[in-house]
């Protein structure tokens, strides 16, 4: 089984992958997301897999990895990191 096809079925069975699960693990790593600014982030399970400025691209990107896995996308605003 290749890496990306153990993280998909990973992430379907990871906690975190219900939207609180996903909102509490953001909390737990803001201070990383620095690095994001701008851009629209895609997680699977609990790894950052994509990133870019356009938010399709992002979708397309996971999409390409983990076909069938709902990912949890998200804007990194520019000013500062916010997660309210």
């Amino acid at each position: 089984m290749a890496r990306d096809e153990r993280m998909a079925k990973s992430a379907k069975k990871d906690k975190c992958s219900a939207p609180n699960g996903q909102y509490n693990y953001l909390l737990s790593i803001s201070k990383r997301l620095g690095k994001y600014t701008g851009e629209w982030v895609g997680l699977v399970g609990k790894r950052i897999v994509a990133h870019d400025k356009d938010a399709r691209v992002v979708y397309k990107k996971i999409m390409a990895l983990f076909p069938g896995v709902e990912p949890y996308i998200f804007k990194v605003p520019d000013d500062r990191v916010y997660l309210l």
